[in-house]
């Protein structure tokens, strides 16, 4: 099965609106019971304290003073949206907390009351049962700088009357900004109770090889990965469709795609990792920074599927009338893995293979040789890229490149330049083409995926820079 993206064109973004929720968690599995086991002796048994937000009698006596690992799910009080966190393997942290819709109310008021997400990547777990954080982070709101903060705190209390392992707490959120006048934008604390998903026994195996997939929380479309077969690393991670928040406002609100070949997976399933390139947006040299993270989280819902869970984060700088720092703000995510036959270790098989370029929809082929231990003709004919300083338009150019070795991991990577003409001038060609071999997909066809890049260099009235910046893609052997 070949899997395509096709870039959407560039969207303003509203922030004060959201996608519904369907669109934004993918969830970890169905909030249910978790039938206590033995209890022990007691003296074993810990009270934990009781949160004021549980009813009386509700929480039956605490057996241990650490809760069980896995995934936990409650509600936030001011809509019935979804609030979720994972105890960690080591039961000595809360990871990957996310609130996806907090309301704020602003003073002095302003247009509307804003929705905006509440994320933190890890707050330590004591041995009571405690535990809290406060953090801050910068970005965008409306076409403003904004300042958030975010408080998450809360008490294990021991399992509830049903059996299932139970916190509770409170959060709160404030965000800052200036637009005609200084706002600030609060929560306000808000009561929360969580419990234990009904999950499978949670092991702390490194995660299975193979591909995963989530939703971007802004607008539902796909965020992909793989594990590498050595199951030491990320790869090939790719969020075709990416929303950014300009300051000051522009024209638009732009849409750009995050890309990272590789990321290292720690013994402890977390992973983190934040890279920088150059390129261009809208005739303009621009910066990009991408940030990726989270942790793997044992198998959880209905088919006991591997998970992980984390938030990314990009950024945009560039100058046009005025320097411009677009950002997506942190974002959470939580992912899958897909259904898929074991994957083998073996070379991939001979033959050719096919994907799409994201830009336009056109085909991208390559061929792996008899011998397998090299990609062939790789080709991508039609290559939108766009030129600093604009020009009359922005060209349509292919990308070609001979062969490319084939590692014994699966790897492969070439970039070849060529000298030529574009509109009567001489120029300089320049293709990067590279990726992973990652098994075998639903069907059964042997995959990869990576990113290619092409940049153009000529001079007419003034020297320019073409570049398709870096685009993802992944391709399937065909039948």
């Amino acid at each position: 099965m070949k899997i395509n993206f096709t870039r959407a064109p560039a969207v303003g973004r509203g922030q004060r609106s959201r996608p519904g929720p369907a669109a934004l968690v993918l969830t970890a599995g169905c909030v249910g019971a978790v039938v206590a086991g033995t209890a022990g002796t007691a003296a074993a048994a810990v009270k934990a304290p009781v949160s004021s937000t549980l009813k009386a009698g509700a929480v039956a006596a605490v057996t241990a003073s650490n809760p069980p690992v896995g995934s936990y799910a409650g509600t936030n009080p001011q809509n019935g949206q979804p609030i979720t966190f994972y105890v960690s393997a080591s039961k000595t942290s809360l990871q990957d907390i996310s609130i996806p819709f907090v309301g704020l109310t602003c003073t002095p008021s302003g247009d509307a009351n804003p929705t905006e997400p509440l994320g933190i990547a890890a707050i330590p777990l004591k041995p009571s049962g405690s535990f809290a954080a406060t953090t801050t982070e910068t970005g965008a709101y409306a076409g403003h700088r904004a300042t958030f903060t975010y408080t998450f705190r809360g008490n294990y209390q021991g399992r509830n009357s049903s059996g299932a392992p139970t916190f509770s707490g409170t959060f709160k959120e404030v965000m800052k900004f200036t637009d005609s006048a200084a706002r600030t934008c609060t929560s306000g604390t808000q009561s929360w109770t969580a419990t234990r998903d009904s999950q499978p026994p949670q092991t702390t195996t490194p995660p299975p090889v193979g591909s995963y997939s989530a939703r971007n929380p802004q607008n539902g479309q796909p965020i992909t990965f793989y594990v590498s077969a050595s199951k030491t690393s990320l790869q090939d991670i790719s969020i075709p469709f990416v929303g950014l928040d300009c300051t000051p406002p522009g024209d638009a609100n732009p849409t750009e795609p995050l890309g990272i070949a590789a990321i290292p997976l720690k013994p402890n399933g977390s992973f983190t990792a934040t890279t920088t390139e150059t390129g261009v947006y809208a005739g303009f040299p621009a910066k990009f920074t991408y940030t990726f993270r989270g942790n793997f989280h044992g198998a959880g819902g209905p088919t006991g599927a591997a998970r992980a869970a984390g938030t990314f984060r990009e950024t945009m700088t560039f100058t046009d009338s005025t320097k411009r720092t677009c950002t997506s703000n942190t974002q959470s995510w939580t992912a899958a893995r897909d259904a898929q036959p074991p994957q083998p270790k073996s070379p991939p098989p001979a033959g050719g293979y096919m994907g799409t370029n994201p830009q336009n929809g056109q085909p991208i082929t390559f061929s792996v040789s008899s011998s397998r231990t090299r990609l062939q003709n790789i080709s991508i004919p039609f290559v939108g890229l766009i030129c600093s300083p604009p020009g009359d338009a922005n060209p349509t150019e292919p990308l070609g490149i001979a062969k490319a070795a084939l590692k014994s991991d699966g790897s492969f990577t070439a970039t070849t330049t060529k000298s030529g003409v574009y509109l009567g001038h001489p120029a300089k060609f320049t293709y990067t083409f590279r990726g992973n071999f990652h098994g075998v997909a639903t069907n059964g066809a042997a995959r990869a995926a990576g990113t290619f890049r092409e940049t153009m260099t000529f001079t007419d009235s003034t020297k320019r820079t073409c570049t398709s910046n870096t685009q993802s893609w992944t391709a399937t052997r065909n039948s």
